[in-house]
């Protein structure tokens, strides 16, 4: 059983590599994909992965793709060792590798999509219902969506006030985005009714803690420039222990 797995661990990692760099490479742009950012050709998949400098004009770039490496084999190396069976490690690893894509969007745009979110709660659905597990995914989908919801709603209450109250200043930014919402409902469906306050708690505990040694930091170098967290990294770890614990 354990070399089926191993065999499993080389060609899942290698297809999820692809995959998870091709909608990072995609799925921001409408219309095309990542540029240069020098001569704005469009970025080559095996250029992303393996190399740090652009085919066309040779300028070098902070390309993503040798972290998505590491931490797709890493994600599946442990996987594998935590299960028995190809068809929880296969499950799992969807998971994991829809998780990591989200991951990567929000770290570097800030922003989550609804066609990357909205398919990841199908995705949770289905497994929820193989699992017989439907109505607590459900549960926890709605709960995890409507207490973000809550949390958005203030936040944005609260954005509108200081900014109508300062319009001297510089308008302040949303520090939830709705896409935080609905992929905390998401989660919720991932993790059941069962869990998801915990990890969404944990969630915003973490962001807040990273922004608290954020704003220290800037304190003691005296450079002081807008801070703004993007929590879906932070939601998506919380919930790791969660999921794969």
């Amino acid at each position: 059983m354990q070399s089926t797995l191993f065999a499993l661990l080389i060609v899942v990692s290698v297809l999820e590599i692809c995959l998870i760099s091709y909608g990072f490479l995609t799925l921001p742009f409408a219309t095309k994909s990542m540029t240069c950012d020098q001569c704005e050709k469009p970025i080559s998949l095996t250029s992303f992965l393996f190399r740090s400098k652009c085919d066309s004009c040779g300028s070098r770039h902070k390309y993503d793709g040798p972290l998505i490496i590491a931490i797709t084999i890493l994600g599946n190396l442990f996987l594998v060792l935590q299960q028995s069976t190809p068809i929880d490690y296969i499950r799992l690893s969807i998971i994991f590798a829809y998780l990591l894509l989200i991951f990567m969007i929000d770290l570097r745009y800030r922003y989550i999509f609804h066609k990357t979110t909205l398919p990841g709660f199908v995705i949770a659905m289905i497994f929820a219902w193989t699992q017989q597990q439907f109505l607590s995914a459900l549960l926890g989908a709605v709960s995890g969506f409507g207490l973000m919801l809550v949390f958005y709603y203030f936040g944005t209450l609260y954005t509108k006030y200081k900014n109508r109250k300062d319009p001297g200043q510089a308008p302040l930014e949303e520090a939830l985005g709705f896409g935080d919402v609905t992929l905390a409902g998401v989660l919720g469906a991932l993790l059941g009714f069962g869990s998801i306050f915990q990890a969404l708690f944990a969630g915003i505990f973490l962001a807040g803690a990273v922004s608290l040694f954020m704003i220290v930091r800037m304190l003691i170098k005296k450079e002081y420039t807008d801070l703004f967290i993007a929590y879906g990294p932070y939601l998506i770890i919380a919930s790791l222990p969660f999921l794969f614990g």
